[in-house]
């Protein structure tokens, strides 16, 4: 299920050369797509970036996505580069820091309003929140993947979401009714790659085109 990963591992490539070699994703489908996903079809979808130390930790390194659905290769090459690059919270990523990589691709689907801010599982549902703050609109988001990974319960999950989005309140504020929350939660079919293995899916590909060529 690499063919994304390896693709968006290209596309930094690429952009940090700063040359313009002409990438298609149907080049890459040969190292498989996550189940259900198509490439003739549009989906929201989110790229991860993150490091891995010597010892097996990971740090996020940047994350951006879309709740609006492209086309998939489309949706790759903006947020690829957009995910690596873009990210406020973080310097652009540097070429010295690609072979620590590893990059996560998350396709969302089954989007569906709820009432009651516990219903939802960890480790299935990402969320997605809107509430009222200061006369402003905030919003925010994670990906199904965070939560278990940050060994978060679902109360911490909803707190640490109104953080990100800017709330300096107490924790549980997401029970008050005058902040007129509302919570969106779907799913996601996530694939991930790290440099070492994009660079075996490299050799993969150079194999499989040279004897296609014979």
């Amino acid at each position: 299920m690499a063919a994304a990963t390896a693709f968006c591992f290209d596309i930094i490539r690429v952009y940090l050369r700063k040359t313009e070699p002409v990438l298609f994703l149907h080049d890459y489908v040969v190292l498989g797509l996550p189940r259900g996903i198509s490439l003739d079809k549009s989906y929201p979808l989110f790229v991860t970036w993150s490091t891995l130390s010597k010892s097996g930790s990971k740090r996020l390194r940047g994350c951006i996505g879309t709740f609006e659905p492209l086309p998939v290769e489309a949706g790759l090459k903006t947020y690829a580069v957009a995910a690596a690059f873009e990210d406020n919270r973080f310097p652009p990523l540097t070429k010295e820091e690609v072979y620590s990589l590893e990059c996560c691709v998350t396709f969302l689907l089954h989007f569906e309003r709820v009432d009651d801010p516990m219903d939802w599982t960890v480790g299935t549902h990402g969320l997605r929140i809107t509430f009222k703050y200061n006369g402003r609109r905030k919003s925010s988001t994670y990906l199904p993947e965070v939560a278990p990974e940050q060994g978060w319960t679902k109360e911490e999950t909803l707190d640490n979401l109104m953080n990100k989005a800017g709330f300096n309140g107490p924790p549980g504020s997401y029970k008050n009714p005058d902040l007129y929350l509302e919570i969106v939660r779907y799913q996601g079919i996530a694939t991930r790659t790290s440099h070492g293995h994009f660079k075996e899916f490299k050799k993969t590909l150079k194999t499989i085109g040279q004897s296609q060529n014979q």
